[in-house]
């Protein structure tokens, strides 16, 4: 799992007991819910005739909530006080604030700019592989309003945007209540 997010899964247990604002509270104001990669196999170096394979996203399995319990959530928030409490960083480096382990994606890949009155955007930070906001490329380093139900993509990673209000919603009929 990436570092920083956790299952849609591990959050109907964790979330069982806790109000909308107390999720907003620990996962920010919109998150970012996908599924995860599958791992990559390797070569054999040893036999001339073996080859890498990698595949893309996870087969969406037959029942739609077990894919959706298995989904990663990450939280568009900052992962460590400090003076740009504004600017949540995206990428694959650790010290972003939402780590997405992933090999298209940049380093430093994005950036989600907190703005008042709960507005949220997105800019790209000249990533290699790009960030597209409902199948349009963004432009490098000029911010875009995002919203719940968006489609965001970092390199081949497809994020999709819920406000925490239906998450919890969806989180809450999961764990039954």
């Amino acid at each position: 799992m990436d570092p920083g997010s956790q299952t849609i899964g591990s959050l109907v247990d964790e979330a069982a007991g806790r109000s909308q604002e107390d999720l907003e509270a620990l996962l920010g104001p919109l998150v970012l819910v996908g599924l995860p990669r599958v791992a990559t196999q390797t070569a054999d170096a040893d036999d001339p005739w073996a080859f890498a394979t990698s595949s893309g996203l996870c087969e969406p399995l037959d029942d739609p909530m077990v894919s959706f319990r298995e989904s990663l959530v990450y939280g568009i928030r900052k992962a460590r006080p400090g003076p740009f409490a504004d600017t949540v960083l995206v990428g694959r480096a650790s010290s972003n604030d939402v780590c997405i382990q992933d090999p298209s994606l940049s380093k430093l890949h994005a950036r989600f700019h907190l703005r008042p009155g709960g507005i949220v955007q997105l800019s790209d930070s000249s990533s290699k592989n790009g960030t597209w906001l409902n199948g349009h490329r963004l432009a490098p380093n000029k911010p875009v309003d995002v919203k719940p139900g968006d489609e965001v993509q970092f390199g081949v990673r497809t994020l999709s945007v819920y406000s925490i209000p239906r998450l919890h919603t969806l989180v809450s009929k999961l764990a039954g209540r």
